[in-house]
C-alpha cells in the first residue's frame, strides 16, 4: 500500500492525466515536486493524506479538478504546491492548518470548509482569506490568499502578516 509519493516521482510525465487512490489508501504524504510539470488533469485525494509538500503539482497546467473527501486529514500545503495550475474550484479542507506562500494560482474559486476554524474570509465578496499564526487563538492575522480579480482591499486591524505572493 502506497504511504508516500517521493520527490520528483512523476515529474514531467507528459502522458499522465489522472491519479486515483483506493478508498482504503494509506497515503499520508505527497513530496516535493512529485507531479510537477506533468499533464495531470484531475486528482481525488484520499482522506489519509496529511501533507502536500512544496511544488508537488507546480506547473501542472492542465490540472483543473481536485477533490478532497469530507473526512480529509490534510494539515498542510507547501509553497507553490498548486501554482501554475488551472484549478477551477478549491475547498480548503476542515482540518487544514497551514498554507505556505503562493500555494495556489489565484484564478479559480477558493472556498473554506465550514468545519475549518483556521482560515476565514475577511471580505464580503469572499475573495480574501486570512489564517492564524497561532492556532490556539481566534485571531486571523495572516493574509494567505487573495483572488486575482479583486479591485480594492481594506486591511482589518487584525492583519499583522501578508505572505509572499498571496
Amino acid at each position: 500500500c502506497v504511504r508516500c509519493i517521493d520527490c520528483y516521482a512523476f515529474d514531467s510525465c507528459k502522458k499522465l492525466d489522472s491519479v486515483k487512490f483506493s478508498s482504503d489508501s494509506a497515503l499520508f504524504s505527497i513530496h516535493k515536486s512529485a507531479f510537477s510539470e506533468s499533464s495531470i488533469e484531475s486528482i481525488s485525494f484520499p482522506s489519509s493524506l496529511t501533507e502536500i509538500q512544496d511544488f508537488a503539482f507546480y506547473n501542472c497546467e492542465k490540472l483543473s479538478e481536485i477533490e478532497f473527501p469530507s473526512d480529509s486529514n490534510l494539515l498542510s500545503i507547501g509553497k507553490y504546491a498548486f501554482a501554475g495550475t488551472t484549478i477551477k474550484s478549491f475547498t480548503i479542507p476542515g482540518l487544514l492548518q497551514r498554507l505556505d506562500e503562493f500555494w495556489i494560482s489565484g484564478n479559480g474559486d477558493v472556498l473554506i470548509s465550514p468545519e475549518n476554524q483556521n482560515f476565514s474570509f475577511i471580505d464580503e465578496n469572499r475573495k480574501i482569506i486570512a489564517g492564524k499564526t497561532d492556532l490556539n487563538r481566534d485571531v486571523y492575522d495572516s493574509l494567505v490568499y487573495v483572488d486575482r480579480s479583486i479591485e480594492s482591499i481594506v486591511f482589518p486591524p487584525s492583519i499583522k502578516h501578508i505572505t509572499s505572493f498571496v
